[in-house]
């Protein structure tokens, strides 16, 4: 029989279950009042809790907690707390949601249930993008009910989370440790596209490839599967399997037909097709990925004009830049692309539309990426527009950007001495292609520099300069396209130097290993033969000079010239006959040469010295005959009067001369052609007329440049032949009456040295110091600085020499390295030691190979007791110079053994000074004083005695022979 309370609760049930909520509730009530039994009290009570929230919802956390209180293991418990859990959920109140779920986990309940709460509390904890939670509770789930149906999904959604954050090789293992646990599970199907984006995002595009092909067929979602074919093709394209890449894209394109995402494929296959090198389809792909006005339409539109260029479509290039430029000026993609039009511009010629585009980019206010490459560009346009000054500003605004790779820095200054060196400015030129080598001395434009640096030495005639430069730019760069011309260069400095040894190895080496420059005015190799033959026979080597000049006979230009030199070489190698051939062969195969005039003169100059004077006489007039205007026509009637004064005949020969004056008044023989007269009047025993025929040319040739230069010459001539009173009156007089400057600073500097021949040396100084005073721009202004120093330098004065050497270094190229020997020598002579090696240091920096500068060295190193150091250096000097230098350095090389009393070696090296520098009476002198000197130490007086004797017998009047006087008179 049924217990009343049983009905009770039964009752309770049914209404409940019929929706009578409060009526159930007070049912409940009831029937907990009086049962006992735990197993129903718990439902009972279960059944109240959810009846009260039916009837008052907003009371449900009260109803329930009241029950999860009561019973908090019961399993029921855990579905009220996972209820109230959603509940929350919904409302979006997602902590409450994760607490009450949390609390649902505490409590024992069967695995379907846990695997649910575990995958809704993950959710919950992505709801507050607590994405690493949310990760651990999936990853418990899977771990924790492997068997459930949740678990592959949670798997899933962990490696979807790791997708969203972009972990791509977390993304990788997350799909991975799914498809091992669940290979056969349908969600493990859907991992093929996210699996496949996270191999791509990566870089790893060939696992991307290979998992989304795999992913492909299961796949239901077409978005999902056109995703997978571009993401295919994106793979394909990065690792250059450009066919495969293209047959994805046209997939994509033929999924996407009519639809926005064609583009992508579009300009994929852009790429491949830029890629392949087949521009124009590539051209035509990207403009078909231009659509509006975003970016990936600018990217594309950008790309369309670039690979119409490369395809040499130029015209089309340019009106997609402009169709560019109108659609966009500001924002993205700008600068590349406005600095690309210009590029086209610049190089179909358009050099005026480079500028404008160029320069509105510039006042675009865009914040330039590559500010250098701009700069650089615009100096580049104004450069071939012919607008110099402002293609400098240009390279210099590149060059002043702060922050810009050094690399553009270097190419923008090299520009500007790029520009410099095409307007020829090369002192400007130079120091700029130095400075991009020395900075970068292995770069990309450290060759280049280097030439251009060295040509700028060549071209201002810095030869020495210019040799280093293109020796160490061979060195550096053999293998450099401009190593010929290098070649060519050195051989060329060499040869300006007189240094023609050193010259054939370059221009053998060009003519030998380099192909010539195609287009030239002069042709390089017939050039390069020229100067081979030429240094050889400099050298006197007149058959090696005769083999190279024959190879240029049968060339225009250039073999007049190197038959002329054939003739040469044969003169100059005593074989007269075959000279004379070689010219008359010249003048036959030349008959219009240049060289036409002096080879006649020539031909009549060998018989001349053979003593043939005869047909001297007869070549001379013929060619006086033939070209009377030309200036070998004055020489040729000249050498009629010597060759007449040679025979013996010396009215004929006045007679000669005579006629230079007449028919030649502006020659340069005039004055020679006067002397001539007066030597034949004078062998012919008539009365010296020569000063009367003189100025009766001066009165009938009236010109003031000819009187004035005759006169000067005059004075000049008195110079030479040690007249020297009588040149001092002539270049006074001609300093008192020209009225011509050019020569004004040459007289000067002349009649100072006549009055030194003459030991006035108050009235040379004199002369030198107005000379400096009025004529300070003259090059003869240095030297008379120079000589004003080695004046008082003498006189012992040696302030006032050091000052003059200052002057002269503070003005001179020419003369530095004798003005800084000046210098040395005064603070040497002023004991100022440091002063004095700075200076012969600074020399020898610039001259490395300068005696005089070692030999200052040297004699500060001896006064610093640096004996060992001085004397390596006085030994080469020694060794190499044999004129009063060498004497020099021989006496300190006895000296420093005296010094360390090697008396043995003392009297060797002093003796050498005697034997070999015989002609230098002071150092030869001085050195037997030294040798005295020697055997007082070594005690031996009678040998002391009679060199000092010798002395005073042999150099009267000299600095020794006082020295060996007093010491013979104390003796």
């Amino acid at each position: 029989m049924e217990k009343p309370s049983q009905a009770v609760y039964l009752e309770g049930l049914r209404l409940y279950n019929e929706g009578f909520f409060e009526e159930s509730s007070k049912s409940f009530e009831i029937y907990l009042k009086s049962e006992s039994d735990v197993e129903h009290r718990e439902l009972a009570t279960y059944y109240l809790s959810r009846a009260r929230t039916a009837t008052k919802p907003a009371r449900n956390v009260l109803y329930f907690e009241q029950f999860v209180t009561a019973y908090p293991k019961s399993e029921r418990s855990a579905d009220l707390l996972i209820e109230l859990g959603h509940t929350y959920r919904e409302s979006e109140d997602f902590l409450l949601s994760i607490d009450f779920f949390e609390r649902a986990l505490e409590i024992n309940m069967a695995p379907a249930k846990g695997a649910e709460v575990l995958y809704w509390t993950a959710e919950m904890y992505i709801a507050i993008d607590d994405y690493d939670t949310a990760r651990e509770y999936y990853l418990k789930l899977a771990d924790t009910y492997p068997r459930s149906d949740w678990a592959p999904k949670a798997l899933y959604a962990r490696g979807r989370l790791f997708l969203e954050e972009l972990d791509f090789v977390e993304t990788s293992t997350a799909f991975e440790l799914l498809r091992n646990r669940y290979p056969f599970s349908p969600v493990t199907r859907r991992i093929g596209t996210a699996l496949g984006e996270s191999y791509f995002q990566q870089g790893l595009y060939r696992e991307a490839a290979l998992a989304l092909r795999n992913a492909i067929p299961s796949l239901d979602d077409k978005e999902q599967e056109s995703k997978a074919v571009y993401l295919i093709a994106e793979s394909y394209n990065y690792l250059n399997e450009l066919d495969d890449a293209s047959t994805w894209y046209l997939r994509f394109v033929n999924q996407n037909k009519g639809n926005e995402n064609e583009r992508l494929a579009h300009y994929g296959l852009g790429w491949v097709y830029h890629k392949q090198g087949i521009y124009h389809w590539a051209a035509q792909s990207f403009s078909k990925a231009y659509l509006g006005d975003d970016d990936f339409s600018r990217k594309a539109l950008y790309y369309q004009a670039v690979n119409e260029k490369l395809s040499g479509r130029y015209d089309l290039a340019l009106g997609t830049f402009h169709k560019f430029g109108e659609e966009f000026n500001e924002g993205f993609w700008i600068e590349e692309a406005y600095y690309e039009w210009a590029m086209v511009s610049f190089e179909v010629g358009d050099y005026v539309t480079a500028l404008e585009t160029l320069l509105d980019l510039i006042r675009s206010q865009t914040r330039l990426s590559n500010p250098g490459e701009v700069y650089t560009l615009l100096g580049e346009a104004y450069f071939a527009n012919n607008e110099f000054s402002r293609a400098i500003d240009a390279f210099e605004a590149a060059e002043l950007i702060t922050g810009l790779d050094p690399a553009i820095k270097r190419q923008a200054r090299f520009q500007r001495g790029w520009v410099m060196f095409q307007n020829q400015v090369f002192d400007a030129a130079q120091p700029i292609f130095e400075q991009v080598y020395t900075e970068d001395s292995s770069g990309r434009l450290a060759g280049e520099a280097l030439f251009w640096s060295a040509d700028s030495w060549y071209n201002m005639n810095e030869y020495e300069r210019a040799i280093v430069h293109f020796e160490l730019f061979l060195r550096n760069f053999p293998n450099h396209e401009f190593a010929g011309a290098a070649q060519y260069s050195l051989g060329w400095s060499y040869f300006r130097t007189g240094n023609y040894g050193n010259a054939i190895e370059p221009l053998r080496k060009f003519l030998e290993e380099y192909e010539a420059p195609p287009i030239a005015l002069f042709p390089y190799d017939i050039d390069t033969k020229l100067r081979l033959g030429d240094s050889y026979y400099a050298m006197r080597q007149y058959r090696e000079a005769l083999r190279y000049y024959e190879q240029a006979i049968g060339s225009n230009p250039g073999g007049d010239y190197a038959l002329y030199q054939v003739a040469n070489s044969y003169y100059r190698a005593d074989q007269t006959f075959e000279a004379v051939q070689a010219f008359r062969r010249l003048l036959r195969q030349f008959p219009d040469s240049r060289l036409r005039e002096q080879t006649m003169y020539n031909i009549g100059y060998i018989y001349f010295l053979a003593g043939n004077f005869s047909q001297a006489i007869e070549e001379f007039e013929r060619l006086i005959r033939l070209y009377r205007g030309s200036n070998w026509a004055a020489r040729a009637q000249y050498n009629i009067g010597d060759a007449h004064y040679n025979a013996g005949e010396y009215e004929a020969a006045a007679a000669a001369y005579q006629l230079v004056l007449d028919n030649y008044p502006r020659s340069p023989l005039i004055i020679e052609a006067v002397n001539g007269i007066q030597y034949a009047m004078m062998a012919a025993g008539n009365e010296d007329a020569s000063s009367d025929a003189l100025e009766a040319f001066i009165r009938q040739n009236p010109q003031a440049g000819t009187a004035d230069m005759l006169r000067f010459r005059q004075a000049e001539f008195l110079l030479r032949t040690a007249d020297y009173a009588a040149a001092i009156e002539a270049f006074k007089d001609y300093l008192r009456i020209t009225n011509s400057m050019r020569n004004v600073p040459e007289a000067w500097f002349n009649l100072a040295d006549a009055y030194r021949q003459l030991d006035d040396m108050d009235a040379a100084i004199n002369a030198y110091q107005t000379l400096i005073n009025d004529h300070s721009r003259s090059a003869r202004a240095e030297s008379a600085m120079l000589n004003l120093g080695s004046i008082y330098f003498a006189n012992s004065d040696f302030e006032q020499s050091l000052q003059f050497y200052n002057q002269l270094m503070g003005r001179t190229t020419r003369l530095r390295n004798e003005a800084g020997i000046g210098v040395g020598n005064n603070y040497l002579a002023l004991n100022r030691l440091d002063e004095a090696e700075a200076a012969y240091r600074q020399v020898l920096q610039n001259n490395p190979n300068n005696d005089a500068a070692d030999l200052g060295l040297a004699k500060v190193l001896i006064r610093q007791g640096q004996i060992s150091t001085a004397m390596p250096i006085l030994e080469e000097i020694s060794e190499r110079n044999t004129l009063e230098t060498g004497a020099e350095a021989q006496y300190w090389i006895g000296f420093a053994h005296q010094r360390n009393n090697d008396y043995d070696k003392a009297l060797e090296a002093f003796a050498r000074v005697r034997v070999l520098y015989e002609a230098y009476e002071y150092w030869v002198s001085m050195s037997l004083v030294r040798s005295a000197e020697v055997f007082r130490a070594r005690g031996d007086q009678g040998e002391a005695q009679a060199t000092y004797q010798s002395i005073v017998d042999n150099f009267p009047g000299t600095e020794a022979a006082e020295i060996a006087k007093r010491v013979l008179q104390g003796n």
